[in-house]
C-alpha cells in the first residue's frame, strides 16, 4: 500500500495499454458505425452498424427517426475533424438528437472493446479467470504490486486506505481489475473482492457505461433499447460542468492528496478545469505521464498544473511537478517506483 495519501488521475491513454481506442481512434470507428445507407427496395434508411440502428428504432418505439439520421450523417462526416467524439458532441451540444445517438454509440463502442480486450473474462462460466499474463506488463499489474505490498487476506481493505482515483473514463478497467487481481492474490471470493471495491474513492467525473454487478464488463447481451439507456450514465462536458456536488469531492481529493499521479491523462483544459480547485493548494509531489508531448507543450502544462498551487517562497531547485514526456503508464511505474512509494514530505 501507498505510505502517503495518493491519487491517480487517469485518462484514456491508461486504457490504451489493454487494447482500447482513444481520441481519434474512438472517433473514426463510431463515424464508421454511423455511416447510414439507403434501402431503395425498402426506401429506408440504415446504419453501417445494424444493431445499433436497430436499437434506435426500437428506443423511438416506432416514432419518426429522420432527425437521427440526419445526426449520424453529421456524426460520420464530421467526427474525424476533431480530437474525440466528446470534442465533436460538445460542438453539437445544442442537437439533442445527436448528442442521445452519439452517447449510445459510445456506449456500444466502450462494451465492444472491453469485450475486445486484454481485461476481458468470458462471464458465461463463472470458474473463467482473468490471464494476468498477458497483462503482466502493464500498469494494472505494476500498481497491484504496490498496493497489495505488506497486504494479506485479513487486512485487504486498508490497501486501499491511502489511494483514491478519479477516472476520465467511460469503461470500467480498474474496477474489473482490481476484483480479479484481489481475488487472485489474497484468495478471497468474487463477492468478497467486489464488495472492497466498492468502498475504493473511485470517481468518473464524465460517468460510466454502467455498474458491474448490472452490466458485466463487457456484455453483449443487452436488453432491449439498453444503449440508450446506458447512456444516460454518462455525461458531455457541458452537462459535467452542472455537477457541482461531484466537482467539489473531485476538488476535495486533490486538495487531500499528499501525492498526485496522472496517468493516460491528455491534461485538456476542459479536464484540468474539473480537477482545478476553487483556491490553491499546499505544495505536492505531482508525477504524471506526457508521452508523445513535445518539451515545450509538457513546460507549459507544467506551468498550468503549477498555478494550482500556493507559490513557493524560495527558488526551488527540486521542482515538485515531474511530467515524463518519454515513458508510458507501465513504463512509468518502473521508472518512479521507489518516488510513489515514499512517505508523506513537505513542500516549501
Amino acid at each position: 500500500m501507498f505510505k502517503r495519501r495518493t491519487l491517480f488521475v487517469v485518462g484514456a491513454g491508461a486504457s490504451q495499454e489493454v487494447g482500447f481506442p482513444v481520441g481519434t481512434q474512438l472517433a473514426r470507428a463510431i463515424g464508421e458505425k454511423l455511416q447510414t445507407h439507403i434501402d431503395y427496395n425498402e426506401r429506408v434508411h440504415y446504419f453501417e452498424d445494424r444493431t445499433l440502428f436497430q436499437e434506435l428504432r426500437r428506443h423511438r418505439h416506432g416514432l419518426d427517426i429522420a432527425a437521427y439520421v440526419s445526426a449520424a450523417a453529421t456524426i460520420n462526416e464530421g467526427v474525424h475533424l476533431a480530437n474525440s467524439i466528446d470534442d465533436f458532441l460538445n460542438i453539437h451540444s445544442g442537437d439533442a438528437a445527436l448528442i442521445e445517438l452519439g452517447k449510445a454509440a459510445i456506449v456500444q463502442a466502450i462494451l465492444d472493446a472491453e469485450q475486445r480486450s486484454t481485461l476481458f473474462v468470458d462471464p458465461s462460466n463463472i470458474y473463467n479467470k482473468m490471464d494476468f499474463n498477458k497483462i503482466e506488463n502493464t500498469w494494472f499489474v505494476k500498481l497491484m504490486r504496490v498496493l497489495g505490498s505488506g497486504g494479506n487476506p485479513t487486512n485487504v481493505k486498508e490497501i486501499f486506505s491511502t489511494a483514491a482515483f478519479i477516472i476520465f473514463n467511460y469503461d470500467r478497467c480498474i474496477e474489473h481489475f482490481l476484483i480479479h487481481a484481489l481475488q487472485a492474490l489474497y484468495a478471497i471470493s468474487r463477492q468478497e473482492a467486489s464488495e472492497i471495491v466498492t468502498q475504493i474513492t473511485i470517481i468518473h467525473p464524465y460517468g460510466k457505461i454502467g455498474e458491474l454487478d448490472r452490466i458485466p464488463f463487457g456484455n453483449d447481451g443487452l436488453p432491449t433499447a439498453s444503449y440508450f439507456n446506458l447512456a444516460r450514465s454518462i455525461k458531455t462536458y457541458t452537462e459535467r460542468l452542472e455537477q457541482e456536488a461531484e466537482l467539489d469531492r473531485i476538488r476535495a481529493e486533490m486538495r487531500d492528496a499528499d501525492c498526485i499521479v496522472f496517468l493516460g491523462f491528455s491534461y485538456l483544459e476542459q479536464n484540468l478545469e474539473v480537477v482545478r480547485p476553487t483556491r490553491q493548494m499546499r505544495r505536492k509531489p505531482i508525477f504524471g505521464t506526457a508521452y508523445g508531448m513535445s518539451t515545450s507543450d509538457r513546460d507549459v502544462t507544467d506551468s498550468q498544473l503549477e498555478k494550482m498551487f500556493v507559490p513557493s517562497q524560495y527558488i526551488d531547485p527540486n521542482p515538485f511537478i515531474e511530467l515524463n514526456n518519454e515513458v508510458k503508464c507501465s513504463q512509468f511505474f518502473d521508472f518512479y517506483a521507489r518516488s510513489l512509494s515514499a512517505p508523506k514530505t513537505e513542500i516549501d
